[in-house]
């Protein structure tokens, strides 16, 4: 039996014009992931400032960390 395709589509801003946008099944394949970890590793990147959370469902990339080092 195969599993339902994830066709949630993820989008993430890294910044004005510079969108990146696939099926959450196409960027765990692109990671070399499986979807529940990519839904762990996107959980992660959001609680460590990697990415911000927008109203509309999508992700702001926030570069650099805002813990690094200036």
């Amino acid at each position: 039996m195969t599993r339902p395709a994830f066709t949630r589509v993820v989008t993430i801003h890294f910044g004005p014009g510079d969108v990146t946008r696939m099926t959450v099944d196409e960027a765990a394949s692109r990671c070399g992931l499986t979807v529940p970890e990519l839904l762990d590793s996107t959980r992660q990147l959001v609680e460590s400032g990697f990415l911000t959370p927008r109203p509309d469902g999508s992700y702001d990339a926030t570069f650099p960390h805002p813990g690094a080092a200036s």
